[in-house]
């Protein structure tokens, strides 16, 4: 037996919320992105925060963590950076929800300008995104 119910109201507007242009771009391998976010969110403390900055001259970029009782922990990943974008802090635990999402070995990864929202999608396959909003930090 299956039971349905149809909502009431308007489907909210995803379309403006979708990212136009990029502050950055980058093609990551998913698995070593998945493993990096899982190894510095260990010790992400308990809002499971994440920051991520462009390293190496845009070269890489790098996942760090830190909490007071636990330490600090960062991961260097190569990345086909293209732009730079400064310090901007996810969920960790959300990220890897979006990047477990794609069965493609490398992922689309997009900092949005003005918003710093995530952007993730097949690099081949434009049909389907995954958006997230950064934490704001204090």
């Amino acid at each position: 037996e299956l039971v349905s119910r149809l909502t009431d109201g308007a489907f909210p507007d995803y379309q403006s919320i979708n990212p136009q242009s990029f502050q950055s771009e980058s093609i990551v391998q998913r698995e070593e992105f998945i493993g990096a976010l899982r190894l510095t969110g260990v010790l992400s403390g308990r809002e499971g925060e994440v920051k991520l900055r462009s390293s190496k001259g845009g070269k890489a970029i790098e996942v760090t963590s830190s909490d007071q009782a636990t330490g600090k922990n960062s991961y260097v990943l190569p990345a086909k950076i293209k732009g730079e974008f400064e310090e901007v802090t996810f969920n960790w635990k959300y990220l890897v929800d979006g990047f477990q999402t794609f069965s493609c070995e490398e992922v689309f990864f997009g900092i949005a300008k003005g918003t710093r929202h995530g952007f993730l999608r097949d690099p081949k396959d434009a049909s389907y995104f995954y958006l997230l909003a950064p934490l704001a930090t204090y």
